[in-house]
């Protein structure tokens, strides 16, 4: 390993003196550029484009015209052209002789272009940034995919930083072009094992050692055997069957876009097969970031680019692009920060790919194809390139709605199935009706969903617009689960919640605090906090949703505050319809029965016992010094009180019982099918749940509660009182409840006509 950081302080300066080689050579070759393109043909040289705004634009040359002659000096060929060019200076006319559809034609052209140095500055700036990649791989050279992005971020920073040459022919052009060669080569072989490698070794490549070996071979051997042949022919002067503007030709429009394609479908197939959600996301990365240099290399050999040419600024960021994203899977950052980039990268990437493809085979039927099958001009060709615009233009949606449709199902199952029991779980909510089983499932559901440590709904009291807990779920592995779910009540004139109800979306726990540090705030953060998501229907907050972290500690994904943002809005406009529909028959506070529902239960079950002789009991239960806890604590704590206490009564309660809020700090229970003797031991059943309930306070304490319980049954009544057995059962019930006051508190009472039997209490 220590021989890695030696030979990165050893190439950093040479890679240095390289590119500050490149600058001042930049800045002499465009002084001795006049802005032509050219090929030899016959006697002289064809022009086949000029720069537009170049020396030569300005002195009246135009493509199509035939180079004879410089200064009176025939120029044959390109050698020959580079070797008097050497001679170039901005302060010198030259005098050019010209032949123009066979009329001669003699014109001045002082040699002189701009230096681009904002491209020049872009690839330093990517430079930089390469040798910035290559040194943090240090840190990770246990790992052979970081020992390979080291040796390729080299790679790539000798290709901005070597120097370029404006011959076209002679000695430096060919060394320079050997290099070029050597570089490519070395790139290949380098990307292409670390496509392989991303997110892991697949076991196939295990198996099959030759693989590896073999592509070095190929892609190393190529580079070599190429460079070799470009020195041989420019520098030693040996013949070649081929020349090397031929094998120029053949790596730049064959060799590259094919072996771009390889890398490509290497991380395509990792990213659509790969069994791990993380795995696929990472190869993922790697192929958005792959995607634009590999277009860039199609576009540059469908124009016939040159490998000696340099590289320009989209280029350099293309790489850089490259090597970041490599960078980013070898560094194995968490699947949900990147799954955001990845899927709308891809998204655009392979879009925009496609249909740049699209164009440029286009562009290469209506320019090459066309002209030699049919007798059509140039005019033609201009409205071919029109109507291929639109064309492209049109396929716009329809292409990135399909991509987007085979990323989702393909690199990403995982979200597509959260949607799709998202979208069940909306569905199947309304038909449980009741708010409390809705919440209860609602929470399970998203806990397990999302991964979090727990999940907690509140919902919003109709009477008071407070905020009370009504479900939660907890990760049952989770060791410092509370015991019971803590009852929380929040005020509706809260910061926090004003800044939720506002924002109406998801915000994370952290901003909320700032909002309410003298409320809740300090409380949530005790339990863990993470994330907040309001339930605002009709610009009203109806609930709230508190989502605790990620089992494995990373924070929410702005996909996820998407989805939670959408799901938010359909849930709460369902428990505001619902909640409307069960107002009328149960009280806000404890999700119990109204006094109108259970008197009008009373009564109904009343006359059926009076019709049939069956039995029936009903109790009156009193919370002891209720009105000391306002006092002291607060009518918050006093709400949470009630609210505990309620369901304390109702998780006891069989299934024919029915329990309902009578007024106040009262409840009223009833029981049918139950005797005197039944019912007392019933009602002391309840005072002792109530009994064992500790209320936690803001501070940090817990309030203990009692309660007083007064029991009568329908046995107990005469003749005249079964009129209105509904009433008379409640006095009854009523002044055995001021017996057990009387008598001490926390105790059960029962009325009987006779001497009651007692209940001590515990």
């Amino acid at each position: 390993m220590r021989a890695y950081r030696l030979a990165a302080w050893v190439l950093l300066p040479i890679l240095l003196i390289l590119y500050g080689l490149q600058l001042r050579e930049a800045q002499q070759n465009a002084g001795q550029r006049i802005g032509v393109t050219m090929v030899q043909r016959g006697a002289g040289l064809a022009l086949t484009a000029v720069v537009p705004d170049s020396p030569a634009h300005s002195a009246g040359v135009r493509a199509g015209d035939l180079l004879i002659a410089i200064d009176g000096v025939a120029v044959p060929d390109e050698a020959t052209y580079d070797e008097i060019a050497a001679d170039f200076s901005r302060d010198r006319p030259l005098a050019l002789s010209l032949t123009r559809e066979g009329v001669p034609l003699a014109l001045s052209v002082t040699p002189g272009v701009a230096v681009g140095w904002s491209v020049r500055i872009l690839n330093g700036f990517a430079l930089l940034l390469m040798l910035g990649i290559a040194f943090l791989t240090l840190q990770r050279l246990d790992d052979l995919r970081g020992r390979l992005l080291f040796a390729l971020s080299i790679a790539f920073a000798f290709t901005l930083a070597r120097p370029e040459g404006v011959a076209s022919s002679g000695a430096w052009y060919h060394l320079n072009l050997a290099f070029a060669f050597f570089l490519i080569g070395v790139r290949m072989a380098l990307m292409l094992h670390l496509a392989l490698l991303i997110p892991g070794r697949p076991r196939w490549l295990q198996r099959q050692s030759w693989v590896v070996p073999g592509l070095y071979a190929f892609a190393l051997g190529l580079g070599v055997g190429l460079g070799l042949a470009a020195l041989a022919t420019g520098v030693f002067g040996i013949g070649l069957p081929l020349q090397v503007t031929t094998l120029d030709a053949l790596v730049h429009r064959l060799v590259l876009p094919l072996w771009g394609l390889l890398v490509i479908g290497v991380l395509g197939l990792a990213a659509l097969r790969h069994p791990g959600s993380e795995g696929r996301i990472q190869a993922g990365v790697v192929l958005f970031g792959t995607l634009p240099l590999f277009v860039l290399t199609v576009v540059g050999a469908v124009r016939g680019d040159s490998i000696a040419r340099p590289a320009s600024g989209f280029e350099a960021m293309a790489a850089l692009l490259l090597l970041l994203t490599f960078t980013a899977a070898i560094a194995r950052q968490r699947p949900f920060n990147l799954e955001l980039v990845v899927r709308r990268g891809l998204t655009y990437a392979i879009q925009t790919s496609a249909l740049v493809l699209a164009y440029a085979g286009m562009m290469v039927v209506g320019g090459a194809l066309l002209p030699r099958m049919m007798n059509v001009d140039e005019r033609a060709l201009g409205w071919y390139s029109s109507v291929a615009t639109l064309l492209i233009g049109l396929l716009f949606l329809p292409v990135r709605h399909t991509v987007q449709n085979l990323i989702d199902r393909r690199i990403f199952p995982e979200r597509q199935q959260r949607r799709e029991r998202l979208a069940a779980l909306i569905a199947e909510l309304p038909a449980l009706g009741d708010l409390n089983a809705m919440g209860q499932r609602l929470v399970a559901e998203l806990r397990t969903i999302f991964a979090s440590r727990f999940c907690v709904l509140l919902l919003t009291n109709p009477d008071s617009d407070t905020l009370m807990s009504t479900a939660s779920a907890w990760d049952p592995r989770d060791l410092e689960r509370p015991r019971s779910v803590p009852q929380l009540i929040l005020p509706p004139n809260d910061a926090g919640l004003v800044l939720l109800r506002k924002a109406a979306r998801p915000l994370p726990f952290k901003q909320v605090l700032r909002a309410s540090r003298r409320t809740f705030g300090p409380r949530l953060q005790g339990m863990g906090a993470s994330l907040m998501v309001p339930l605002v229907s009709r610009e009203k907050l109806t609930g709230l949703l508190i989502f605790g972290a990620y089992e494995a500690g990373q924070s929410h994904a702005p996909e996820e505050l998407e989805v939670l943002t959408f799901l938010a809005g359909n849930v709460a406009a369902m428990f505001e319809n619902v909640r409307l529909f069960t107002s009328a028959t149960y009280e806000g506070l404890t999700g119990q029965l109204r006094r109108e529902a259970i008197l009008s239960y009373l009564e109904k079950e009343t006359q059926r016992a009076l019709r049939h002789d069956r039995p029936l009991a009903v109790a009156v239960a009193d919370l002891d010094h209720f009105k000391s806890i306002n006092d002291r604590y607060g009518h918050l704590t006093g709400d949470a009180v009630l609210k505990d206490v309620a369901e304390a009564l109702s998780g006891a309660l069989r299934a024919n019982d029915a329990l309902g809020r009578y007024g106040g700090e009262e409840f009223l229970l009833v029981f049918p099918e139950t005797d005197l003797q039944a019912a007392i031991m019933l009602a002391d059943k309840l005072r002792l749940r109530v009994a064992g309930l500790r209320v936690p306070l803001e501070d940090g304490g817990t309030l203990q509660v009692r309660c007083s319980i007064g029991v009568s049954s329908l046995a107990s009544l005469t003749a005249a009182e079964e009129d209105n057995a509904p009433r008379a059962l409640i006095g009854k019930a009523d002044e055995a409840l001021y017996r057990a006051k009387e008598n001490g508190r926390n105790r059960v009472e029962a009325h009987t006509g006779v001497e009651p039997p007692m209940i001590q209490s515990a």
